[in-house]
């Protein structure tokens, strides 16, 4: 008798606490509106100071278009704005124009989903639905509706494709294939025109896509280089920087084929040329530390600045001033940058303007020392908007994307 009495007790113990736990989930799964959402608004975090939460995205969507819950009120009408834009990863993004205001627009690397962002209310809406989780790399064309992806296929080889927006359909299709294991790739401005370099038979073959053909430019006994366009005829060039190879700066002319040398052979040299053709800011290895120079194509003038970085961390901002990230720290003993590229270490960034007149660097984010602002910047990308420059950047903790309201 007693066992049967406890049993029942037990019964109906369980049966009152079953009823309580669903009353509570109900009301609790109401207490959130249609297109609303419990996640921090990381928007309001932007200007004045918030915090850096960097959970998941909970999105609305609405034929093909969708409004990441919090994202409002962020205005880059103020003096100076700088913070996390998005929660998830991406994998590229690019600033664009529409209806007269700025966006930017970004592929989500956890969906492949594209959205663009309004970078005066803040609001958020989905341009395409096209599931791609595969792919890593993005590089947007300038007028936003075709891009080149970069993914691993099954064999765990490097593709690259070009592809295009359908804004009707919410998607977007593969145009072309370019090729397989791309070392290295850069986008001409305002045209299709692509050049790329890829591994073949332990050489290099740099080839110029110009949206329909494919022509090879240059042949090298060597794979791996960084190249980057500086004129319509013209690119610079220069050996995949590591702190165990010598490499020196060159340019070469893509329709001679010729190359001309224009910094000598460094070890762990990276470099990137001033739109004018007139500056050329480069780091080296010295003595097992990073040093960061400029020097003057003109009067052939090498000049070290005050600050030490990577060049993945800088853009130019005009002909003669660039907009660089600085690690606070870089450790000794550690093989740069081939280290920081595999991520076996990471930095806590301040971002200087660099004045390659002077050789001069000065901190412009010092008064953001925080630990709820720390960033490790990569692939940086500057626009010219009302009043002032944006700055937007790749945080490689986490490849979330940040911006920067710059002034004059």
């Amino acid at each position: 008798m007693k066992l049967k009495k406890f049993l029942i007790i037990l019964f109906v113990f369980l049966l009152i606490a079953s009823i309580v736990g669903w009353f509570y989930y109900k009301n609790s799964t109401n207490s959130i509106g249609e297109g609303e959402s419990d996640s921090d608004n990381f928007f309001n975090n932007l200007f004045p100071f918030g915090n850096n939460n960097t959970d998941q995205d909970n999105t609305t969507i609405n034929n093909g278009a969708g409004e990441i819950g919090g994202l409002e009120n962020i205005n880059l009408d103020e003096n100076f704005v700088f913070g996390q834009l998005t929660k998830d990863p991406v994998s590229g993004a690019l600033f664009v124009k529409k209806d007269s205001s700025n966006y930017l627009r970004y592929m989500s690397r956890t969906s492949g989903n594209i959205f663009d962002i309004n970078l005066l209310s803040g609001s958020s809406e989905r341009i395409t639905n096209t599931t791609a989780l595969e792919i890593y790399n993005v590089l947007f064309f300038n007028d936003g509706n075709s891009f080149i992806s970069q993914k691993l296929n099954t064999e765990g080889e490097s593709v690259s494709y070009t592809n295009s927006i359908s804004t009707t359909t919410g998607s977007f299709k593969s145009d072309s294939f370019l090729a397989r294991n791309i070392n290295s790739l850069s986008i001409l401005n305002n045209t299709k025109n692509v050049l790329f370099v890829y591994g073949d038979g332990g050489g290099g073959v740099f080839t110029l896509n110009n949206g329909s053909d494919d022509k090879i430019v240059y042949k090298s006994p060597f794979a791996e280089w960084n190249i980057y366009w500086i004129n319509p005829k013209n690119i610079l060039i220069y050996p995949k920087p590591s702190s165990g190879v010598v490499g020196a700066l060159y340019t070469l002319d893509i329709e001679s084929g010729k190359t001309k040398r224009v910094l000598a052979a460094t070890k762990g040299l990276s470099a990137t040329m001033s739109p004018d053709e007139k500056f050329v800011l480069f780091s080296s290895m010295v003595d097992s530390s990073i040093k960061t120079y400029i020097f003057n194509t003109i009067t052939k003038s090498t000049n070290q600045l005050n600050i030490s970085t990577f060049l993945e961390k800088c853009v130019w901002k005009t002909d003669s001033v660039l907009v660089c990230a600085v690690p606070n720290s870089l450790p000794k003993n550690t093989k740069f940058p081939d280290d920081w590229y595999k991520g076996y270490v990471s930095f806590n960034d301040d971002i200087y303007e660099v004045d390659a007149e002077t050789s001069f660097a000065t901190n412009i984010t010092s008064i953001f020392d925080s630990e709820e602002y720390l960033f490790d910047l990569t692939d940086p990308k500057i626009e010219k908007i009302e009043d002032g420059y944006l700055l937007y950047f790749i945080n490689k903790k986490d490849l979330t994307l940040w911006g920067l309201r710059l002034d004059n």
